[in-house]
């Protein structure tokens, strides 16, 4: 996918946290100004989301937790934290999953590499009441 802007692969992204988040039954909204986080899930508590592309090499995925901003001094990098969003959520194009990770595990990282957290419905502790952290280990074949 080394064909796509970054503007791309963060519109796909955000398209398949959305679609993936509907289709539990979560209402999504998207903020009317411009703020730290793309999307918010009306769950209760209500989740202020960040989405981001997630890659995969071999087992790991790895999701860069940074914005990059043009500035008059050069490209700006920002991490996240959790006064700005709760949760980033990720979509890997290549095995068409998408994972959300809580912001205690990104917090003011520039990157998290895992063996996966599947965002699904299903899961026993139902965190934020349909959303899940679970984790997964990352097939090496695409479904």
């Amino acid at each position: 996918m080394s064909w796509m802007t970054t503007d791309q692969k963060g519109a796909i992204a955000e398209a398949a946290v959305a679609c993936e988040a509907i289709k539990l039954g979560v209402g999504v909204f998207r903020p009317l100004t411009d703020e730290r986080y793309d999307l918010i899930f009306d769950v209760r508590p209500r989740l202020r989301i960040q989405c981001k592309w997630a890659t995969r090499r071999g087992a790991v995925m790895t999701i860069f937790c940074v914005s990059s901003r043009r500035t008059a001094e050069g490209l700006q990098r920002r991490t996240y934290s959790a006064e700005e969003i709760d949760a980033v959520a990720a979509y890997c194009l290549e095995i068409d999953r998408c994972f959300l990770i809580p912001i205690e595990l990104v917090a003011n990282r520039p990157s998290i590499a895992q063996e996966g957290i599947v965002f699904t419905g299903d899961s026993v502790d139902h965190c934020y009441r349909c959303l899940s952290f679970q984790w997964h280990e990352v097939s090496t074949t695409s479904r």
